[in-house]
């Protein structure tokens, strides 16, 4: 939260600041699961199930890679 004053208010909790790092290894984790999900289907003869899996594991890379930064001034 912000105070009046526009100086951050200080909390006992790290939320914001740990789960920026969360999302990078999430998405990382799941790009990784993805890749490798893939592989092995194509490998297994199913091309329809590795096309699926290999969309989700680019949608789930789009989302973690956008960051987006609001300045708000009084």
């Amino acid at each position: 939260m912000t105070s009046v004053e526009g100086t951050p208010a200080t909390s006992g909790s790290k939320g914001p600041q740990l789960r920026a790092p969360l999302l990078k290894w999430f998405t990382a984790l799941t790009a990784l699961a993805a890749v490798i999900a893939t592989v092995v289907l194509a490998t297994a003869g199913n091309a329809e199930a590795a096309t699926a899996v290999a969309a989700i594991g680019a949608a789930a890379l789009g989302f973690g890679g956008v960051q987006i930064t609001v300045h708000i001034r009084r």
